[in-house]
């Protein structure tokens, strides 16, 4: 259709421009000299209307991408998602194929396909109809919503970093530490600066409107654009190509922990540290990765997408494996417009040569005899031309309000309709939560599902939403008021996952989500989410069971054994107290798992964890790395007693079933000392050399890690 527009535009101004110069010349008797001045405005105001035609149909022609589009096929039924990629594909693509497959599961029917394109091959591709959602960053979203290629962003990408929800991003401007010629922003005009491209937020555009905003001239860099990844930008630096460099929030932090040393080697230009944000900045903050959808994906799969996405939780596998928090509401993308225009990069590059402003102060002697003129020409029109017009541009003007009055109300309903319909497909419930100056509280909008989450009608929240805090956990009520009472001082997102009391399902688990705005007044309002996470919360907890517990004894497992012992070496490095790990293992469990069988075995092994728990503190650790082969971390063992302990009452016979039977057992011991400390590993490693001399000395003892000790056993 548009293209339709552009190829008759031509066509209709010229028809249009001759029939008005027609009209112009009017029936003969205007000719006279009486209705000479009435013909002259005539011809003059018909010749403004043309002009005004075709100024707005070169304003409203289309553009169209000219690049062909990546080899994208769409087999029906199939959701296809493009992901910018600003890692090479071989990283990229471990890190979003879970999610694809988790969206397959909830859309079922659909084949996901993920697609990872540069900005350009976005772009064709979304131009041509072969995506149905893009994941990019902001610049290129706002690249692409201004070419009228995407509908608003349906959500936000939320990071993740050491454990803390991160929803923005900046720039970041880096430099060798070891660079004296620049110490300041100002310092970097003359130098050369290497940056992904213009085209990338976090790798130019929030930096250089930095500068901009700093009266820097950014004419006066030389900047080395060297295209993705950002890695290239840091070399750039390190090896001195490039005087400085310029690279978004959380990549040093990223490479540090991926293990690249040479980057203690640069320092970031005037940093800024924001309050709650985790990463070192140049630069203001502009919100995360958009999501959005293509104009001709159905309603019910975007809505079924957004759905998923923001179901996702922060510790689920699909938000681990991308390295992210998870996802919520779309965040205002206005700041990176703003940023991007008064950079004037692509879209907004193309300004007219001369506004009318320039063009009315270049020609203020034409304008003003022109405007002489045609004042001159209407005083000279009856009283009657006159007051029709007045009539006729009352009558427009009342139809026009008419018709604005009915397209407002149109598109009012059409609003409360989608957001009806968004809210009832959601998981959970969507509110909006009011705090006063004076400290009243009370939920302002909720959608019908918070009766079903909290118990409680929107009627009976909108009075008072002291009920809702009433019926929180004791323990958990502290943490959540301290999450609110942060997000109101710092405007920030909060987050929290709390237990509720819920007046007829008993004890439930809830995951909230919220966004505050501080009004005018000084009162906040959030908007946000809440849902009933009970059943995710117990298989969460199941799963964290079968994990870090063996399944037959029920006492840790290697794993976590593991774990507890590298947090006890830790502890007892920074009180300098004596550790103990003991590695046991079972002399004679063979022959009773032949004699008798695997249940008896079975049996066996649980009154032996059982025994070596009665006989050790609640601060020791019991584990079975597996067979008949035990470990023990004991704090502060005072000497060797319960070593014998431990020999004599697994030598007490053990009755299964109808037969008693007789087991003993070989220990090997290591201990921690503050005086030549050793990791974990060194102390299980010399705990299980103690253990073979054990063996090795006739079983039923234990033998204590010395060098010559286990030297000799190990010779014989």
């Amino acid at each position: 259709m548009r293209l339709r527009w552009v190829a008759i535009m031509p066509i209709t101004t010229g028809a249009i421009l001759r029939k008005c110069l027609f009209n112009a010349v009017g029936p003969p008797w205007l000719a006279s000299p009486t209705y000479q001045p009435y013909l002259i405005l005539a011809w003059l105001t018909k010749l403004l209307f043309v002009v005004c035609l075709i100024c707005l149909a070169l304003a409203t022609r289309p553009a169209h991408a000219t690049n062909t589009a990546p080899d994208i096929s769409q087999p029906a039924r199939t959701l296809e998602i493009g992901i910018f990629n600003y890692r090479p594909e071989h990283i990229l693509r471990p890190m979003w194929v879970p999610l694809a497959e988790y969206l397959q599961k909830i859309l079922p029917g659909h084949a996901v396909r993920l697609h990872f394109l540069e900005q350009d091959e976005m772009a064709t591709a979304v131009d041509n109809a072969l995506l149905d959602i893009v994941f990019t960053n902001p610049a290129h979203y706002i690249r692409l919503r201004s070419s009228n290629l995407l509908t608003g962003a349906i959500a936000t990408q939320v990071t993740l970093h050491a454990g803390q929800p991160v929803s923005q991003l900046g720039g970041v401007i880096i430099k060798r530490k070891d660079n004296d010629s620049i110490k300041t922003l100002s310092d970097l005009e003359g130098k050369k600066v290497a940056i992904l491209g213009r085209q990338y937020l976090g790798g130019y555009t929030a930096q250089a409107a930095h500068l901009r905003k700093k009266g820097i001239d950014l004419d006066r860099i030389q900047f080395m654009a060297l295209g993705n990844p950002h890695d290239k930008v840091v070399d750039a630096v390190l090896d001195k190509r490039a005087d400085a460099g310029f690279i978004r929030t959380g990549i040093l932090e990223a490479m540090q922990t991926q293990g690249r040393t040479d980057v203690a080697q640069l320092e970031v230009l005037e940093p800024i540290k924001w309050p709650n944000f985790p990463f070192v900045t140049s630069t203001t903050l502009y919100p995360e990765w958009a999501i959005a959808a293509l104009p001709h994906i159905d309603r019910d799969t975007s809505r079924r997408v957004l759905a998923a996405l923001l179901a996702i939780e922060p510790g689920d596998p699909v938000a681990v494996k991308a390295g992210i928090y998870g996802f919520t509401i779309p965040r205002d993308y206005s700041a990176v417009e703003d940023a991007m225009v008064t950079l004037r990069l692509p879209p907004f590059d193309q300004a007219p040569s001369v506004t009318p402003v320039e063009f009315i102060q270049q020609n203020l002697l034409l304008v003003g005899t022109l405007s002489a003129v045609v004042i001159a020409l209407a005083l000279q029109t009856t009283r009657l031309a006159w007051l029709h017009r007045q009539l006729l541009a009352a009558r427009a003007a009342e139809q026009r309000l008419n018709a604005q009055r009915i397209l407002a109300e149109q598109e009012r309903s059409a609003l409360w309709q989608r957001l009806g319909e968004l809210a009832e497909n959601v998981p959970g419930a969507l509110y909006q939560f009011r705090l006063d100056a004076d400290g009243a509280s009370r939920f302002t909008y909720a959608s019908p599902q918070i009766a079903d989450v909290y118990g409680y009608t929107y009627a009976q929240l909108s009075e008072d939403a002291n009920r809702v805090y009433n019926r929180v956990h004791p323990d958990d009520y502290p943490q959540l008021t301290q999450f609110i009472e942060n997000s109101a001082a710092t405007l920030n997102t909060w987050t929290a996952t709390y237990r509720y009391n819920h007046p007829t399902k008993g004890e439930i688990w809830v995951k909230g989500s919220s966004t505050p705005t501080r009004h005018d007044d000084g009162s906040i309002t959030w908007h946000g989410y809440i849902q009933d996470i009970t059943v995710l919360k117990h298989h969460e907890q199941e799963l964290e069971r079968m994990g870090f517990y063996d399944a037959l004894t029920g006492i840790p497992n290697r794993r976590l054994l593991v774990d507890r012992l590298h947090q006890a070496v830790a502890q007892a490095q920074r009180t300098n107290e004596t550790l103990a790990v003991c590695m046991l293992d079972l002399d004679g469990f063979k022959p009773v798992n032949d004699q008798h069988g695997h249940d008896a075995g079975d049996h066996l092994l649980i009154e032996i964890a059982h025994r070596l728990q009665t006989l050790v503190r609640a601060e020791d650790t019991v584990a079975r790395l597996g067979g008949d082969e035990f470990t023990l971390i004991l704090r502060r063992p005072n000497g060797t007693t319960i070593f014998d302990k431990i020999l004599e009452s697994l030598r007490t016979p053990i009755t299964l079933g109808q037969a008693t039977v007789s087991v003993s057992a070989s220990i090997g011991i290591a201990y921690f000392d503050g005086s030549a400390p050793v990791d974990a590993d060194d102390l299980l490693k010399r705990a299980d050399q103690a253990l073979y001399a054990a063996k090795h000395n006739g079983r039923n003892n234990y033998v204590v890690y010395k060098d010559k000790t286990v030297s000799r056993a190990w010779r014989a």
